[in-house]
């Protein structure tokens, strides 16, 4: 008999329109032991969401940090939007996640294998986001993989 292999859940989030506080406080209610930021600049005009400053706030509360710079939006490709449209800048993002970072988009699925594990970036919406894509990109290479925006 086949044992059932578990399901793996990753997390979103994006932070605008929100406090410092209260992105930590729905991190603690999720759970969440680690934060990847996924914004290719971890600095922000919103007070407590620069790198420094938020790394410090997760740890308080046990929560651990990372910035995946590589996994960001760079700002080349933001300013290619008006070019390529969003279809365009999509198939490039995709593109650069499935071959340039294909090796940090594997150890983010090992990780959040062993536990839970939150995307960050600006985007409240994660339609809007490219926190969508990199979700997609994981679901495909993992099928059992849940994702919850929160």
């Amino acid at each position: 008999m086949r044992s059932k292999r578990s399901t793996a859940k990753i997390y979103t989030i994006g932070y605008e329109g929100r406090t410092l506080d209260e992105v930590v406080e729905l991190m603690e209610g999720e759970k969440v032991a680690l934060v990847a930021d996924v914004r290719q600049n971890a600095v922000s005009r919103r007070p407590g969401f620069s790198k420094r400053r938020l790394s410090e706030a997760l740890l308080e509360r046990g929560i651990e940090y990372v910035h995946l710079s590589s996994l960001g939006t760079p700002k080349e490709l933001r300013a290619a939007l008006s070019h390529h449209g969003v279809t365009g800048i999509e198939r490039i993002y995709r593109q650069r996640i499935l071959v340039d970072e294909s090796d940090t988009v594997d150890n983010l699925l090992t990780e959040l294998h062993s536990r839970r594990v939150c995307l960050l970036c600006f985007e409240r919406d994660a339609s809007r986001c490219h926190r969508r894509l990199l979700t997609d990109e994981l679901v495909s290479r993992d099928g059992r993989l849940e994702v919850t925006h929160v």
